[in-house]
């Protein structure tokens, strides 16, 4: 089974120990962030699965992680995790920070390790279609280029049978057309 990894990014420790604790049950690589700095750090050096995050930190708050996030990572599942509900901020961050969920504080525990079980069901999928139309890309790249080769292949062949086809053409009129006649042997000395 694979060891999914989730950063968690939020400024205030009792947050980030609830998770932390919340996770520890679960298959998962675990790593916190104090501040969006920090976490970019840990997204620089380490492939993430998934983000949870909180919108408002002081310094580099939720939606300027997430567009910096999606920069270096774009493919990692991104959850929100807020006591800010305003409607304007929400639409913000799943336009441009690409939000998949979002949680409301307080969560609940189970709801909470249900969401990131199915968020990371779903990155495994999506993860597979892109490998699965990459690798198809590539087939069909090769068959266009197998296929280019077989219609050439064709037209040398036609070519070539077109041009023989005029000269026995040519070699016919010319024995029907002569004033004699005309004997020829074959390579086994018959007469033909």
């Amino acid at each position: 089974m694979q060891k999914f990894s989730i950063l968690c990014v939020d400024d205030e420790e009792m947050v980030l120990s609830a998770l932390k604790r919340t996770l520890r049950r679960e298959n998962y690589k675990v790593y916190t962030a104090n501040s969006g700095e920090k976490g970019l750090e840990i997204l620089r050096d380490v492939e993430i699965d998934l983000i949870l995050i909180d919108y408002r930190m002081p310094g580099m708050n939720g939606l300027q992680f997430l567009k910096e996030a999606k920069k270096i990572q774009p493919d990692t599942v991104r959850i929100l995790i807020t006591g800010y509900t305003a409607v304007g901020t929400i639409t913000e961050m799943v336009n441009k920070g690409g939000i998949h969920q979002i949680i409301v504080k307080p969560w609940d525990s189970e709801e909470l390790k249900q969401i990131i079980r199915n968020s990371l069901e779903e990155h495994v999928l999506m993860s597979k279609n892109r490998k699965m139309v990459q690798e198809n890309d590539v087939k069909l790249e090769e068959l266009r280029r197998l296929n280019n080769e077989l219609v050439d292949r064709i037209k040398g062949y036609t070519r070539d049978s077109m041009i023989k086809m005029q000269a026995l053409t040519i070699y016919r009129d010319t024995l029907l057309y002569l004033p004699v006649g005309v004997v020829g042997i074959d390579e086994s000395n018959t007469i033909v």
